[in-house]
């Protein structure tokens, strides 16, 4: 009992020094501390236009913390360290904590923290978490999660963003991939059949294919955990993503004129540029992540598998587009700040500073 109030007196006094540095650096009138936090490279992605927006529009010192090694190249003049959130161990008066992870929030910090998540795919089973609200705020990527999270976790301070990585307006002239991305998930009984598809696609002519796995995907299949994937040796217009120029998936995403997936983000991202969806078919996920209210709308929007196996039937998916309609009703429901997430996300941060 003694060493755990010990440990609580600790906390109390490390949030008082934080609070005292943090009011003495603007005293001095020193540059705001605002720091992002991913535990995964490829996250850093969705948080990349906010970094360099945040840089332009603040005189603040902006750190990025990630647990891998990352191009740093990105983030010119911006300060990049790789650690974990939980290796903090002093005051280090940050004024600003945006994490794209479910981290228990340090005690001591006496700065404001937000929890921005890193990706749209509708895996509400892994949003719905106590840690939530050890978060001073929730930026939601999407209305739908914003809508969610609103009805089921009422007493969160919510704010309804966008995912800022959809800002950019890709050229329709340039889409010329099909795409294929399926995702991870724990329950390897929950994940999608990729050689099943990769069969199908590797039956289709004239259509360059890009196949751009999950991170984790890719991991267990390489330790020998998941189903190696089929050879492409004998379909020279199908590649893996390694294989190509492309540094990332949602960049394959920007000239793809198709994409195919199961839960994956990637294919919910698709709404902002109107490109047609081909859905896997694996329902299973979506009821185990307690998503099946979308179920109904992303069906109407889609294209089933079965239907895009041939030439012909892909190419009056992607130019008469039949389902483009509903697709487009699926972007309005699903969506939130089309084209100006950056914008909101940058206004809220510029606030919530102000008010510290």
């Amino acid at each position: 009992m003694a060493k755990e109030h010990f440990k609580n007196f600790l906390s109390w006094l490390n949030w008082l020094i934080d609070l005292v540095l943090i009011r003495l650096r603007a005293i001095l009138g020193l540059k705001e501390n605002i720091v992002f936090y991913s535990d995964q490279d490829y996250h850093l992605i969705h948080l990349a236009p906010v970094v360099k927006s945040l840089s332009l529009l603040r005189k603040a010192r902006i750190t990025i913390i990630c647990s891998q090694q990352f191009d740093t190249s990105q983030f010119p003049n911006i300060r990049c360290i790789v650690g974990s959130a939980y290796t903090w161990k002093k005051p280090l008066a940050i004024n600003l904590l945006i994490s794209s992870e479910l981290i228990e929030v340090p005690k001591y910090l006496a700065g404001k923290s937000v929890y921005f998540g890193h990706g749209i795919g509708p895996k509400i089973n892994h949003l719905y978490s106590e840690m939530l609200g050890g978060f001073d705020y929730v930026y939601c990527p999407c209305k739908y999660f914003y809508q969610k999270l609103s009805t089921d976790m009422p007493g969160l301070r919510l704010r309804e963003i966008g995912l800022p990585v959809l800002d950019v307006k890709p050229k329709p002239e340039e889409r010329k991939y099909l795409l294929y991305a399926p995702s991870w998930n724990i329950d390897e009984t929950l994940i999608s059949d990729y050689n099943s598809v990769l069969t199908l696609l590797s039956e289709l002519e004239g259509h360059e294919v890009i196949v751009s796995l999950h991170p984790l995907l890719a991991r267990d299949i390489a330790r020998g955990k998941l189903p190696k994937l089929i050879s492409f040796s004998d379909t020279p217009f199908m590649k893996m993503i390694t294989d190509t120029d492309f540094s990332s998936s949602f960049e394959v995403l920007l000239e793809s004129k198709l994409v195919i997936g199961d839960i994956s983000s990637l294919l919910f991202e698709a709404l902002a540029f109107d490109i047609p969806i081909v859905f896997d078919g694996n329902e299973t996920v979506y009821v185990e992540c307690k998503a099946t209210d979308i179920l109904y709308d992303l069906r109407e929007a889609t294209y089933p598998l079965t239907e895009i196996c041939t030439d012909d039937l892909i190419r009056i998916a992607i130019q008469e587009d039949p389902r483009r309609a509903q697709r487009s009703k699926l972007a309005r429901r699903y969506l939130s700040n089309d084209g100006f997430a950056s914008t909101v996300f940058c206004d809220e941060v510029c606030k919530l500073l102000d008010k510290t």
